[in-house]
């Protein structure tokens, strides 16, 4: 059953896009490279960048963070799926509407602020108050969270529009990542786009991929449960025999003793 929910997975996160690439941060591809390739039909520029953050919900001291700058294309063929949002939105669609265009709002995950793995161990809700400093002048913004994402598997942090990203964070945010449509096989464009744009150090991979790979993970930790369960089963099974058969040989002389009494051996 959860292996069978990458396909959900997929579909909640893609934003109606194939591929997920990412490039040196020192030395982004080019939007324009990347349109020009065989078989891509569109891309949404992402912004990335790692600010300090604080909030009440996991104390003052600040802590590292990425942060995902999005524009209008990245709403052209979906958008990623939300799991809740604040009232006063009618739905999804308003909620990433009105993030692209106040610099007051910001769309998170139950990760955010999340160090190391596991359960997360503080979780923001919707309404809640951030504040990401810009790490150059060490300037504070502070955030409301407007909605949370169903899933983030492919660990864009926080959302905030790409205008705000640009005029607060300045050069700290760079287009180092981008979502593509392509026409063809996803995997096969995949491949060629990383041979294509080597230069740039491109990482290209497709949704479905990137929540596979991460399943597999977490479905090995299962399978490392299954085998203990599955060897304590056999240690059991094994025990009760052996108490079976010590049982039956311990009452060996007292069977022997009934059986020249005259005892039958069925009773």
């Amino acid at each position: 059953l959860f292996s069978k929910q990458g396909p959900r997975f997929t579909e909640e996160t893609r934003a109606g896009y194939d591929l997920v690439v990412d490039s040196n941060y020192a030395n982004p591809v080019p939007a324009e490279a990347l349109r020009t390739q065989p078989q891509v039909e569109g891309i949404a520029p992402l912004l990335r960048g790692f600010p300090e953050w604080t909030s009440a919900l996991r104390g003052d001291e600040k802590q590292i963070f990425p942060v995902t700058g999005f524009d209008a294309s990245l709403l052209e063929r979906g958008r990623p799926k939300l799991a809740s949002f604040a009232p006063q939105f009618a739905d999804e669609a308003a909620v990433w509407q009105a993030v692209l265009t106040d610099p007051s709002l910001i769309i998170v995950s139950d990760f955010f602020l999340q160090e190391g793995g596991g359960p997360p161990e503080a979780v923001f809700k919707v309404g809640d108050k951030v504040t990401m400093f810009n790490r150059l002048t060490d300037e504070p913004r502070q955030l409301t969270i407007a909605g949370k994402m169903e899933s983030d598997w492919t660990f864009t942090g926080a959302f905030i529009g790409a205008d705000f990203a640009r005029n607060f964070l300045g050069t700290d945010v760079v287009a180092s990542r981008y979502y593509v449509k392509v026409s063809g096989a996803p995997s096969e464009v995949a491949d060629a786009i990383k041979a294509n744009l080597l230069r740039y150090g491109v990482d290209a991979d497709t949704f479905r991929s990137l929540v596979d790979r991460q399943l597999q993970q977490q479905q090995g930790f299962i399978r490392l449960m299954q085998g203990y369960i599955g060897l304590g089963l056999l240690i059991g099974i094994a025990g009760l025999g052996v108490v079976m058969i010590r049982a039956v040989r311990e009452r060996r002389r007292q069977i022997g003793m009934l059986r020249a009494m005259g005892f039958s051996s069925r009773i």
